[in-house]
């Protein structure tokens, strides 16, 4: 899959795995699960059956934006002292608009969605990285087995330059 995306199995692999962790917790409704059966409203923000994310047009799109730049600067500078392949990885829906936003800035980043790729796929690619950049819980988790966390006692504070 990333050979297909253009990596040469050599060089490091730098994963982005943005979230709008301003959407969260989801909440149960049956009012939004009867709207969005019947007539196709609240698509968007539907996390699963009867479970909504939080929503509005102002929710979270100040700290977003800033999270955003945040996330697409600090990747830029990374880019610029590193040879690396960078991917976006949306790990579910909610990553989706975040790794758009951030391709917008990064042109040419290979961008891995949910819908392409079944879970297993997704943690071989992310066991394969060298660097993470996330904002994304379940991203880091799936990225530990690549071993890497061990080598960079900075943390994630090694890409907020």
């Amino acid at each position: 899959m990333l050979r297909e995306s253009g990596w040469d199995g050599k060089t490091p692999i730098l994963v982005i795995c943005p979230i709008h962790p301003f959407v969260w917790p989801v909440k149960a409704s049956i009012a939004k699960y009867a709207a969005r059966v019947t007539t196709g409203a609240y698509k968007d923000s539907q996390y699963r059956t009867v479970y909504f994310h939080e929503s509005g047009r102002a929710k979270g799109r100040a700290p977003l934006r800033a999270l955003r730049f945040g996330i697409t600067n600090a990747t830029k500078a990374f880019l610029q002292r590193h040879r690396v392949f960078p991917i976006l990885v949306a790990m579910e829906a909610a990553g989706r608009r975040g790794c758009r936003e951030i391709e917008k800035q990064i042109p040419a980043t290979p961008f891995l969605l949910p819908d392409d790729y079944d879970m297993f796929q997704v943690a071989s690619i992310c066991a394969l990285v060298t660097y993470m950049v996330s904002s994304r819980y379940h991203g880091i988790v799936t990225c530990m087995p690549a071993s890497w966390l061990p080598r960079c006692h900075h943390g994630m504070s090694a890409f907020a330059t």
